[in-house]
């Protein structure tokens, strides 16, 4: 009898073992997942005439990984070269955001057809598929900068309520902006092209999230955003309108901040920094800055430290009004300013820099 009861006991162990390995079964991705990926042109050519036009739209369908799963991420790439992400089935950049990524990573030479590999990379756990699609870009070298038809104004900008504004600058994050910008005590709203036919504020007022101010805009009827002294980095998205104004800190590695940046006493921070950053073009090696001096001294250096930076022994001629020659490395003197509103630029490998009065 105790052996009988032995084997039955078994009996139920083994059932019992049987039907937790069912229970607890591991879905498993399929080896051979795969998905389908369309373009809406094969030869695409971009026109600095139009730069917030759509360049192209890829479309793709759900990976068949044979079991229920979250959507994953994409990654679009450019032979190669991450050129955004996206949780999505579908992209579709601006030629300007194209242009720049292809100048910037010099996979096309402007004004040649350029054959390249697009890849949408699907991520899934420790997954990766990937399909690709050759497409024709004929990219441009075009002397405009990053700046955007938008900008900040208001009394604590450096031009106060009657501009010019300063100017936001795109990034590679798509319907992103960011501009870094120098305020006073008192209020700002983002308007479009120095005027109030479209102009954004928030109702709501800015929330304090671990110091940094986040809110989201309102069109036309906003009201005035209260801000405090300082240096500022501002992001907003076009499209959802969420915002953010953060103290801009040294050493932050922004979408189209360069290391490069401006420190002297004509500066909002002085020679103690943090410095006022450059902002990559679509010209190869140009940066840009816009600041707002006093009667002072300028330099340029790199990451807000000394170890690399540029003056000018000869200092700056002056050509109708616009300050220009060519910079020294680590011994250069420092260039004198005076007050007022500037478009700084330089060219990393020639060296040749001006200062022209921003209007």
């Amino acid at each position: 009898m105790k052996k009988l009861l032995y084997i039955f006991i078994l009996s139920l162990t083994a059932v019992s073992l049987t039907r937790c390995t069912d229970t607890f079964d591991s879905p498993i991705m399929n080896s051979d997942a795969s998905f389908e990926l369309t373009t809406s042109d094969t030869e695409v050519i971009l026109s600095e005439d139009f730069p917030d036009e759509v360049a192209f739209t890829l479309t793709w369908s759900e990976p068949d990984y044979e079991f229920d799963n979250p959507t994953p991420d994409f990654e679009i790439k450019i032979n190669g070269i991450t050129f955004t992400s996206v949780k999505g089935f579908s992209v579709s950049p601006t030629a300007q955001a194209v242009n720049l990524a292809l100048i910037e990573n010099e996979l096309v030479t402007p004004d040649v057809p350029t054959e390249l590999q697009v890849d949408v990379v699907s991520v899934l756990g420790q997954t990766a598929i990937t399909e690709s699609v050759n497409m024709t870009f004929t990219a441009y070298a075009a002397t405009i900068d990053q700046r955007t038809q938008w900008g900040v104004v208001g009394s604590a900008t450096p031009n106060s309520w009657d501009g010019p504004d300063v100017p936001f600058f795109i990034t590679q994050e798509e319907n992103v902006l960011e501009t870094i910008i120098t305020l006073t005590d008192g209020e700002i709203k983002i308007r479009k092209n120095n005027d109030w036919p479209e102009n954004y504020g928030d109702n709501e007022g800015p929330d304090d999230v671990d110091g940094n101010l986040v809110g989201v805009l309102d069109f036309n009827s906003g009201t005035n955003i209260p801000v405090l002294a300082g240096t500022y980095r501002i992001e907003w998205n076009t499209e959802s309108l969420e915002y953010k104004i953060e103290p801009f800190t040294s050493g932050i590695d922004y979408t189209n901040i360069n290391e490069w940046g401006l420190v002297g006493s004509a500066t909002p921070n002085s020679w103690d920094g943090p410095d006022i950053p450059f902002f990559k073009t679509d010209v190869k090696n140009e940066l840009i800055s816009y600041i707002t001096l006093i009667d002072g001294e300028i330099k340029i250096r790199k990451n807000n430290a000394w170890t690399d930076n540029y003056g000018d022994n000869e200092g700056p001629a002056d050509v109708d009004g616009v300050l220009t020659g060519i910079l020294e490395f680590n011994s250069g003197t420092n260039i004198p300013v005076t007050s007022g509103t500037y478009e700084i630029k330089w060219d990393t490998e020639t060296l040749d820099y001006s200062i022209k009065p921003f209007n």
